[in-house]
Order: C-alpha cells, then sequence, then structure tokens
C-alpha cells in the first residue's frame, strides 16, 4: 500500500533528524503539514523540504535581510540550486506563516520522487551546500 505524503514527509524528516519537541513534523500552524530544514547555508539563506497542499517540494528559501548580508552566497546558492535541477526550478515569493515575512524560494515538487531518490537530492545538497558554505567562510 502507498503511503500518504503525511507518511512520507514524517518518514523523511526523520531522515533529516528534523522532529519538533514532541517527535512530530514540524509545523507553523495547524493549516501548514510540515517543513524539515535539509540544509543552511547562511542565516535566511537555506535548503527545505516542504509539504504543501498534495505535494513535497525541495526549495532554497532566501529572506531579504539574507540577500543584503551574505550576496554572493545568496546568489551562488540560487546558481547552484538552479543548476541542480537543470534551471527547471519554479520561482515565486513565498509568505513565512508567522510574521508575513516574504521570502525568494526556488522549489521542485518531488512528490512522484520516490522516498529514496528525495533522500538522495537532499544529500547531494547537502553535500554541494556545505561546501559552499565552507567557501563563504574562508
Amino acid at each position: 500500500m502507498a503511503k500518504s505524503i503525511s507518511e512520507r514527509m514524517h518518514y523523511l524528516a526523520g531522515y533529516l533528524n528534523q522532529f519538533n519537541s514532541k517527535g512530530e513534523v514540524k509545523k507553523f500552524n495547524r493549516d501548514e503539514k510540515g517543513y524539515a530544514k535539509a540544509v543552511g547555508i547562511e542565516p535566511g539563506c537555506s535548503v527545505w523540504l516542504h509539504h504543501f497542499g498534495d505535494s513535497l517540494t525541495v526549495g532554497l528559501i532566501i529572506s531579504q535581510a539574507a540577500e543584503k548580508r551574505y550576496p554572493a552566497a545568496c546568489k551562488d546558492a540560487t546558481r547552484r540550486f538552479q543548476g541542480f535541477f537543470n534551471n527547471k526550478a519554479v520561482s515565486d515569493t513565498w509568505e513565512h506563516g508567522l510574521n508575513q515575512t516574504k521570502f525568494k524560494r526556488y522549489y521542485v515538487d518531488v512528490t512522484a520522487y520516490a522516498d529514496s531518490e528525495i533522500m538522495e537530492v537532499l544529500n547531494k545538497l547537502k553535500k554541494d551546500f556545505l561546501t559552499l558554505k565552507k567557501e563563504n567562510s574562508g
């Protein structure tokens, strides 16, 4: 029997070690279905796994403050993320559920991927972006 998207999100959040203190998928409010951080590049510039509606997405989310403080890292992160997905990532503005802060978001719908494929994507992105973090700190 196929797992629901909620079950898949729970499994993948566990893989990323991103549960809340109750051992549940993190959410900002009751209407949100869940999120897990895959890798932080700089404060306000991170790769996330999200459960939105009936889909799972992997996305790079960048705050305006991060763009001002770390312009080179954010620009390079965007270039790398787009390149990783062969420039097929969708870009839009995403609004934070708690404080309505607006962020740039680049994302790819990975709902059709097997969980093992999503884990592989997350591992490769994590490795690549941790390399970027080291390059920008040195």
